[in-house]
Formats: structure tokens, sequence, C-alpha cells
């Protein structure tokens, strides 16, 4: 049964399941597969992804999250807009596939606005165009510039999506 499944190319959430629950030799035959897989489809290079994180500040009090709102333990921060650029500038410099902006749930205007002009700033800079990973609804996305909006977008369709696998 795993080897007909390792042939498929489109797969069920039962499907999904019982590859990630494999156990003994059959571990390595997924593992096999994926790099095969991985290799035709994006070759055998490994891409940096840079990952800026930006602020731990929260409108949350998710309960498992060790940077919720409630948690008084946390020292709170807020890079400077310099220091963001100086961590786009490296990982620009360094080759790095691609570049993410992370931080604390926030999305009040002010927080957006920031974010945007932080992306402008950094594709000014570096002509990259770097993926703001917010939790953002529509109307608060549709503020960003357009290269962020479009990834932002198609990475927020494949995240609900992937989201409903869980």
């Amino acid at each position: 049964m795993l080897d007909q499944l390792l042939k498929q190319q489109n797969f069920s959430r039962e499907d999904l399941i019982s590859l990630l629950s494999v156990k003994g030799d059959d571990t390595q035959k997924v593992l096999d597969r994926a790099l095969e897989v991985k290799a035709a489809t994006v070759g055998r290079k490994v891409y940096l992804r840079g990952l800026i994180e930006l602020s731990n500040m929260c409108a949350k009090d998710c309960y498992y999250c060790g940077i919720r709102k409630s948690n008084k333990h946390v020292n709170r921060y807020t890079l400077t807009d310099e220091e963001v650029y100086q961590a786009a500038d490296f990982a620009w410099r360094k080759g790095f596939g691609s570049l993410v902006i992370q931080s604390g749930e926030l999305t009040n205007k002010t927080f957006v606005n920031h974010i945007e002009h932080l992306l402008k700033g950094i594709h000014q800079r570096t002509n990259a165009t770097p993926l703001p990973f917010t939790h953002r609804n529509d109307k608060q996305e549709a503020l960003l510039p357009n290269p962020s909006r479009k990834r932002a977008s198609c990475f927020r369709k494949a995240h609900q999506s992937f989201g409903r696998l869980a």
C-alpha cells in the first residue's frame, strides 16, 4: 500500500496522515521519495529564507503562545526601521531566496502602515519583495504595496488551505 501511495501525484487528507505516520523502514522510503520529488521539482539546492522578527508585541491572548499579551514575563521589543533594513540588506547580500517579516499579531492601522513603510523601504534598498507574515484580512492586505500584497495573498490562501488539513 505504501509503495502505491508514494507513486501518487495528489493526496487526500487520509493519504497525508498515512505518509506522516509511517514507522521503521517505511520512514526511509517516504524520505527517499520526498527527495526525488524535490529534486525533480526545484533541484537539489537549498534555499535560505531570511526571517526578520520585527516584534514580539501581540494583541491576542492565545493561551498556548509564549508572547501572548497577558504574559508579563516576556521582555517586549520592536526593532527599529534601521535594524530591519540592516537585516534585509544582509539577507540580500548573502543571496537568501526569500525574506519574511514576522511579529506578534497586531492589526491596527498604525502597525499596518509601519509594515507598508518597511516593505517599501526594503524593496527600494534591495529590489526584493519581502513577505509580511502576520494575520491580516483582505482590507488590511489591500494596504500593502502591490508586490507584497500579491505574495501575501498567495501565502494566506495556501496557509488557509493547509490549515484545513490539520
